[in-house]
């Protein structure tokens, strides 16, 4: 039941310790039974933050470099900028692209300093400052 799926993505499941739920395929799987196979044993090495990251630097591993290339000097525009939209921005940094524009909503301004610690990563609010930045870089 929904009840019991809640309980098990806030405790855990008795008898597994050291299991951490992605709380995705548990929403998912409400009313139906909790499959094991969504669970996974961190090692000891990996804190429960870092394993949080799997899945959606999973998502934006093949969004940014599985189902797009993108070559050294590109020019590259992420649209929005949640943990998916922040990865995938570093993601292209990191693969060469030169200019990376993170579009987001105003209420993101709070994400600056994360975006700008990425390196040469620039965000802007809507399509029409984005696209001044790209030509201010003359790309």
């Amino acid at each position: 039941t929904a009840m019991r799926l809640a309980s098990i993505a806030t405790h855990g499941v008795p008898g597994l310790p050291d299991i951490a739920l992605s709380l995705q395929p548990v929403t998912a799987l409400i009313g139906a039974s909790l499959c094991l196979a969504v669970l996974h044993r961190l090692p000891d090495t990996v804190s429960f933050k870092q394993g949080a990251l799997t899945e959606p630097t999973c998502v934006a591993y093949q969004a940014t470099c599985v189902q797009t290339t993108i070559r050294p000097g590109d020019t590259v525009a992420v649209v929005g900028a949640g943990t998916i939209g922040l990865l995938s921005a570093w993601l292209a940094s990191r693969s060469g692209a030169s200019l990376v524009v993170v579009v987001g909503l105003p209420t993101d301004e709070s994400r600056i300093s994360t975006i700008h610690s990425f390196g040469s990563i620039e965000f802007a609010t809507s399509r029409d400052a984005a696209s001044r930045l790209v030509e201010q870089r003359g790309q």
